[in-house]
């Protein structure tokens, strides 16, 4: 087996330091072993397409729940105007039954008071 060389090189000072060796050090590796490259390479694609496939699917819920909010908003609107009507219709019957009838004829005197009957013992 071979021994693996590690180079001394000075601790990072800052996050840009650290982060530009973090990537000298990944992009030498990938540089050596092409196959891992290959991985990489898949899993990033990978992540791409189903990004691409939720926006699609977001997008297509969004359209689907605002066509769905128009059809309430138009179901509700019908339901307040039945709902009007029926009121109005309420109102006009109050109306007619609180005005007035004019008496003639018979309904012009009032029935005669008959007392009960008393009985004796």
């Amino acid at each position: 087996m071979s021994e693996v060389q590690f180079e001394r090189r000075p601790a990072p000072t800052t996050t840009i330091q650290a982060a530009g060796q973090a990537v000298g050090d990944v992009t030498s590796g990938l540089s050596r072993t092409p196959l891992m490259l290959g991985v990489v390479l898949l899993n990033v694609l990978g992540i791409v397409a189903a990004v691409y496939f939720l926006n699609l699917l977001i997008q297509g819920q969004a359209k689907h729940l605002s066509e769905v909010m128009e059809q309430q908003t138009g179901q509700f609107k019908g339901l307040v105007e039945m709902h009007n009507r029926e009121f109005d219709a309420l109102l006009s019957l109050a109306e007619r039954a609180a005005a007035p009838t004019p008496v003639t004829g018979t309904q012009a005197t009032p029935p005669a008071i008959i007392p009960p009957p008393t009985t004796r013992r």
